[in-house]
């Protein structure tokens, strides 16, 4: 896209003028991105991928590889490889991979990002590239604008034109189309160059190096909060992580409950579960408990004292006359039924794992009580309440359940997926990754 005002215009000018990477960076990524391994063949060979050098082998035991007791010292490269089996076609191996470099530019906060391609023909030596692919830029008052080599890409495959120059390009998750994408420009899970330059304003607001690791956040807009959100810049400056990662992943502007925060950091509490401690606040607002006092709002065991709140509530819930419990859920059924019909057909599996969107309010009661978590007793089945929100229940090929998924309907991103008590099951990730890849399925329905 083509630059349009002054400050696009500005940003596509430093960026294609922009130095190349150093050696230094170069020899650094190559050496700390990819895993130090050696491929192993059943006929005796053993192939470095650092290099490419290829010998026989007869030392070790095929067993003794697979158990990962064997380390190889490439004669060639002089590298200290892990050994493992090979498995499939001995002919090539490519590994890609995204690398970040946090630096700044005449006033501005840029994150440079390349991609790392190690490529390993059979009777060749490795071929290394590492090309620049896309930036981000950072004004000191949170104007992000990205600038991007072009590139194309379908559901299963992604190429970039290294050859091409910087133009203009935003966030992408919501492309047109059948399909709903991964945004191509969210930096969550890259890999850092470990010695970063950021703006003298960022390091006031209280950055530091580990937001640039934070679970499932992306560096930059976790940078842009800082500049542009005062809220942020208090938890980062307590390094209330939790928080502020959830802050910057829900894209919300205000805290829930600021004066609970300041009595946490008052009294050195560090919240590790931001998701957890926000849905214990609101039961303990739903009981009428004091969220002033230090004593409810600073648990020892917050999963412990949170499931005792859903315990009660569900408990009291219960206690309430039939009659009332049936028009209640005849009311938010309809209201339910209005607002997430559409969403009732959608089914995503795997073969091993089904999701499918809860049908109805009274599924709601069951998951929770099944769960033990408070997906009914905070009312998620209620837009009002819970505004953007879908829930979805995994379970196994004999129908039990597994993990229970909320997905934002403005973000198109897993929020929060819970097993028994809150916890996170053995497939959670298997999970969140079936999800994601068949997001477009949601996105469709919408």
């Amino acid at each position: 896209m083509r630059p349009k005002t002054k400050i696009e215009k500005q940003v596509v000018a430093m960026a294609n003028a922009m130095p190349p990477a150093t050696d230094a960076q170069i020899e650094w990524a190559f050496k700390h991105l990819f895993k130090p391994i050696a491929k192993y063949y059943k006929k005796g060979e053993v192939w470095c991928l650092n290099c490419g050098h290829i010998e026989p082998w007869g030392k070790e035991s095929e067993l003794a590889v697979s158990l990962g007791c064997c380390d190889y010292f490439c004669p060639h490269c002089g590298a200290k490889l892990t050994m493992e089996n090979w498995k499939g076609s001995a002919v090539k191996n490519d590994d890609t991979l995204l690398l970040s470099i946090v630096t700044t530019h005449k006033g501005w906060q840029v994150v440079r990002t390349y991609e790392v391609q190690r490529k390993n023909r059979r009777g060749s030596a490795t071929e290394r590239k590492m090309q620049e692919v896309f930036q981000h830029w950072l004004s000191p008052r949170g104007k992000e604008v990205i600038a991007s080599r072009a590139y194309s890409r379908s559901f299963y495959y992604h190429t970039w034109y290294y050859d091409s120059p910087f133009e203009i390009k935003k966030h992408n998750a919501s492309a047109n189309g059948y399909y709903s994408y991964s945004d191509v420009f969210d930096l969550a899970g890259n890999y850092f160059y470990p010695r970063i330059n950021v703006l003298p304003i960022l390091k006031r607001n209280g950055f530091e190096k580990r937001i640039l690791n934070l679970y499932r956040t992306d560096a930059v807009q976790a940078m842009r909060y800082l500049l542009i959100c005062n809220e942020a810049e208090m938890l980062a400056k307590t390094r209330q992580w939790s928080l502020f990662s959830r802050m910057v992943n829900r894209g919300e502007s205000k805290l829930k409950y600021p004066h609970a925060v300041n009595i946490c950091n008052r009294n050195g509490y560090i919240v590790d579960d931001a998701d957890c401690w926000t849905d214990y606040l609101d039961l303990l607002d739903h009981f009428n408990l004091d969220t002033h006092n230090a004593h409810y709002v600073c648990p020892k065991d917050l999963h412990s004292e949170h499931n005792k709140l859903v315990r009660r509530k569900r408990r009291i819930e219960e206690q309430k006359r039939l009659e009332e419990k049936r028009k209640e859920a005849v009311k938010f059924e309809r209201q339910y039924a209005k607002r997430y019909g559409k969403f009732l057909g959608v089914v995503i599996t795997n073969g091993e794992i089904t999701c499918h969107v809860l049908q109805s309010v009274a599924e709601f009661a069951e998951e929770g009580i099944a769960m033990h978590h408070c997906v009914y007793a905070n009312g998620y089945f209620d837009y009002k309440r819970h505004p953007n929100t879908l829930i979805l229940s995994a379970r196994g090929t004999s129908g039990e359940r597994i993990e229970t998924i909320e997905v934002n309907l403005k973000t198109l991103k897993i929020v929060q997926a819970r097993g028994r008590m809150n916890q996170t099951t053995e497939k959670h990730q298997e999970i969140i990754d079936l999800i994601n890849n068949n997001m477009h399925l949601i996105k469709k329905a919408i």
